[in-house]
């Protein structure tokens, strides 16, 4: 609406429109679907970190199963040891209801986070300490070692931060638009905007602050040349998921391998090939649609 690409009020419905042209969410999402169902085989160093898993990471002596085979039946032995060692007393609430209660909080205190995950332990401590599932003093002793797992985490994602503005400041984002700007015809304007991003939000880390300059710039070309409106609004989002899930110290990049307790370069690199996948075949979209 600011950029005047939408009417007063109409900015969700403009929005709306873009969702089936967000090119690299979809096929990000089917590349998923067929390297689980093994449609796409492991490749790069994803092959390497599955045989790995399978030799190194299994606890099960083969010497105990004589019936083993291959790596995959080894783990798979070592997965139901796993299992068999668990806790009986885990509770599947126990697991959701922080998660829950941490969403609606949140959402009520009109989306600040901070206020809802306050609320939210004041209403979980209580939970667990009637369930007698560990003492106050042990409570607090997780969650000073939940605080102390992030600080790496929270580091290169705060350096990420400095790093875009540092682009934002020199003018990376106009520089390179400016520079691509005589090749933008109709028919290419989406493609061409979408590598340009996405090589952007890829080198910065920057994704929402990839787009939020590139507005300005890229939708009075789109335009000029009467390029498709919804189609270009797709490339500039699926450019920004684009690097936010493939640069190696984006924050959800930083923070899904925290949470996984995976290395983080292991899992940056894992991935990119897959990323990549995707992000070629929304190329392919973008030109086909324009």
């Amino acid at each position: 609406v600011d950029n005047g690409i939408a009417e007063e009020g109409k900015g969700i419905a403009v929005y709306i429109q873009a969702i089936p042209y967000m090119f690299y969410a979809w096929f990000a999402v089917l590349v998923v679907l067929l390297v689980v169902l093994g449609v796409i085989p492991a490749i790069g160093p994803m092959k390497k970190a599955e045989r790995l898993a399978q030799v190194e990471q299994a606890t099960v002596d083969p010497a105990q199963f004589s019936d083993i085979q291959t790596a995959d039946e080894y783990a798979v032995k070592a997965v139901e040891e796993s299992f068999e060692d668990a806790d009986p007393k885990g509770k599947l609430h126990n697991f959701l209801l922080p998660i829950i209660l941490l969403v609606a909080f949140t959402v009520y205190f009109e989306i600040d986070v901070y206020k809802g995950l306050l609320a939210t332990m004041a209403v979980t401590l209580p939970f667990y300490a009637l369930q007698k599932l560990m003492s106050f003093s042990e409570m607090i002793e997780r969650m000073l070692d939940g605080f102390k797992s992030m600080i790496p985490a929270i580091g290169t994602v705060i350096a990420a931060f400095i790093f875009k503005d540092v682009c934002d400041l020199i003018g990376l984002a106009q520089f390179v638009i400016g520079s691509l700007s005589p090749y933008m015809t109709a028919q290419y304007l989406p493609a061409v905007v979408f590598i340009a991003m996405a090589v952007l939000a890829f080198a910065t880390g920057s994704s929402w602050g990839i787009f939020a300059v590139s507005i300005p710039i890229v939708m009075p070309l789109a335009t000029a040349v009467d390029a498709n409106i919804p189609l270009v609004i797709g490339a500039l989002l699926s450019a920004s998921s684009f690097g936010s899930q493939a640069c190696f110290y984006s924050d959800s990049t930083v923070l899904a391998a925290q949470g996984s307790g995976c290395n983080l370069m292991s899992h940056a690199v894992t991935q990119l090939p897959y990323t990549l996948i995707a992000a070629a075949l929304a190329v392919v979209g973008f030109i086909v649609m324009a």
